[in-house]
């Protein structure tokens, strides 16, 4: 008797959780839907828009996964990113915690410009305190130019001193006629109303065809006005800066004779490129200055807002 009461308490107790947590997960399956419903809301109060036509819940028992149909999630004209099967993932326990994974066609549209988006592993998280996007193999695509990028990790939080944001994105080619390339970008920062305190900032850039980048490490603050216009301060410190010297010029931030004369400046302040140099750069409604010497204007006029 003993015998047969070890081997049927286990198998009851079993069979009590598995139903316990069967009910959890019918249970929070409907909370999924209702969050994802929740999150449309939050968008529309924030002055953008989450819409889909239809949502499946699935993943039982290990996981809950959800499947939107026709997923649209714009922040006006600027930005924006469709999906034609938006999976929604969660753990029964913790349903306020989802992943985003676009499947399917997508597209994304940045600053404007819309493009074809292929990507691997891609998943983005938006909630109350909280906003994190990750993936492989990027692939943007329109009819003017390819963008890829091996790798990136963007990850936003809301605490108690404000907002924190940290970045960090590799191999970045703009393709087009210029064929621009980032091999790496990372960003520490943190976000006020209308600016940026960067604490670290690591760039290089250059041409595909340059032998080397110029690379950049700069900390400062940035800050925008109502038309988007930027200004502030950075302490930059660079080296090679001849590749992207030229890059401006041929960007038209100035005149190929300027960029000569600036480079030529410069590299008997950095013989020739080698030594590492710090500079102020300043910022002023777009305006850009090095050292108090006027060197172009920011080809963009006008940036996103960086917090709600």
């Amino acid at each position: 008797m003993r015998d047969r009461l070890g081997l049927i308490i286990p198998f009851g107790l079993f069979g009590a959780f598995f139903l316990v947590y069967s009910i959890v997960w019918m249970i929070s399956a409907g909370v999924m839907k209702d969050e994802i419903v929740a999150f449309a809301a939050r968008e529309d109060e924030r002055g953008r828009s989450f819409a889909y036509d239809g949502i499946k819940v699935a993943g039982y028992p290990m996981s809950l996964r959800a499947k939107i149909a026709d997923a649209s999630w714009t922040d006006g004209e600027e930005f924006g990113l469709t999906s034609s099967e938006l999976q929604v993932i969660a753990l029964p326990y913790d349903v306020s915690r989802i992943l985003f994974a676009p499947q399917g066609e997508r597209t994304i549209t940045l600053f404007g410009t819309a493009y074809d988006l292929d990507a691997e592993n891609l998943l983005f998280s938006i909630e109350r305190d909280f906003a994190a996007a990750e993936g492989q193999n990027f692939s943007l695509v329109n009819d003017e130019r390819t963008v890829t990028f091996s790798n990136l990790i963007i990850n936003r939080q809301n605490l108690n001193e404000g907002d924190t944001i940290a970045a960090d994105v590799r191999d970045i080619d703009f393709g087009g006629e210029l064929s621009i390339r980032v091999p790496v970008f990372q960003l520490s920062a943190g976000l006020t109303g209308q600016g940026l305190n960067i604490g670290a900032m690591d760039l290089a850039i250059g041409r595909e065809d340059d032998p080397a980048p110029t690379s950049f490490q700069a900390e400062g603050v940035l800050t925008y006005d109502d038309a988007g216009l930027l200004s502030g301060e950075l302490d930059v410190t660079f080296v090679n800066e001849r590749p992207v010297i030229m890059l401006l010029a041929e960007l038209g931030v100035f005149g190929s004779g300027q960029a000569q004369l600036i480079a030529g400046g410069l590299s008997l302040l950095t013989d020739g490129g080698t030594r590492p140099t710090t500079l102020p750069l300043v910022i002023d409604k777009g305006e850009v200055y090095l050292t108090g010497l006027p060197i172009g204007r920011l080809p963009l006029g006008t940036i996103p807002p960086l917090a709600d």
